[in-house]
């Protein structure tokens, strides 16, 4: 497909779905960001966990990269295929491909620098997808990571996904109460009749569902550093939605949960990851 007609159904996607604009200006921003590290234009990228609108391939394709690659599991359930390739007017191409990033079906020393948005707090295995990240790019590549939220945040338990049934539950709830106590205090709320999820969905999604890892801060920067990467940098993401009144809770959880305030708020990572040995 013409990449003219990507950016046609793009802006007419947007235009139609406000909320989708943060979305795909939050891509925009991260692509350049990753410019910012290593500069992308006529380089091969790999995107992992790619915006499936195909908002960091306009991105990228726009400032110039000669190949993009990007994979998500959804890939085939938004375009009818598992596989949609993109080309611009001067041969670039971008495309967007249904892959398991534990298992990445690309040879070795295959790209300059990868990109990866809010994806490490889903990997059940982030061990293996660093293993793999670190084989498929070039030595003197860089990776550029960033995510949120992380489990031990207060929203760790990714509910906000589904609107506003997240407010009902307590901040932080999922790391001291178990779940006969939460499906009690749940019980208990006006249940939105909207709601994508009944009360035993969300119970299930928060205790057992595998769309979250739930690791914690520690063990996620245990992982990280126990990597084949160097990390050039390493920053904490600070909550600071309603910062004041969460430090509070914060600072009351330190008595039942093993985390200092600062770790509960903490909500994500970004990490600038280089491959320096084979």
């Amino acid at each position: 497909m013409e990449f003219s007609k990507l950016q046609k159904m793009i802006r007419t996607e947007v235009a139609s779905q406000n909320h989708l604009t943060n979305i795909r200006n939050h891509n925009h921003a991260m692509v350049d960001e990753l410019n910012k590290s290593c500069p992308i234009a006529n380089k091969v990228i790999l995107d992992l966990g790619a915006s499936v609108h195909g908002y960091a391939l306009e991105a990228a394709l726009t400032r110039g990269v000669r190949q993009y690659d990007g994979i998500d599991l959804s890939i085939e359930r938004h375009w009818k295929s598992p596989r949609v390739e993109f080309v611009d007017d001067t041969g670039r191409v971008g495309r967007l491909t249904q892959m398991d990033a534990n298992r990445l079906e690309f040879p070795a020393d295959t790209f300059d620098c990868i990109l990866s948005i809010s994806t490490f707090e889903h990997f059940l295995h982030p061990e293996g997808v660093l293993g793999e990240m670190h084989r498929v790019l070039r030595r003197g590549g860089v990776a550029l990571v960033m995510f949120e939220p992380i489990w031990t945040s207060s929203y760790g338990h990714h509910l906000h996904h589904f609107g506003a049934i997240s407010r009902l539950v307590p901040a932080w709830g999922h790391l001291f109460l178990d779940e006969a106590q939460m499906q009690h205090i749940l019980a208990g709320q006006t249940w939105p009749h909207d709601s994508p999820l009944t009360v035993e969905q969300a119970l299930r999604w928060i205790y057992h569902d595998d769309g979250v890892n739930r690791l914690d801060i520690r063990k996620l920067k245990e992982v990280f550093r126990c990597s084949p990467f160097d990390i050039v940098w390493m920053c904490n993401l600070a909550d600071e939605e309603e910062a004041g009144r969460k430090r509070a809770i914060a600072e009351y959880l330190t008595r039942i949960v093993s985390f200092s305030s600062d770790e509960l708020m903490t909500k994500g990572l970004s990490l600038l990851l280089r491959k320096t040995r084979h």
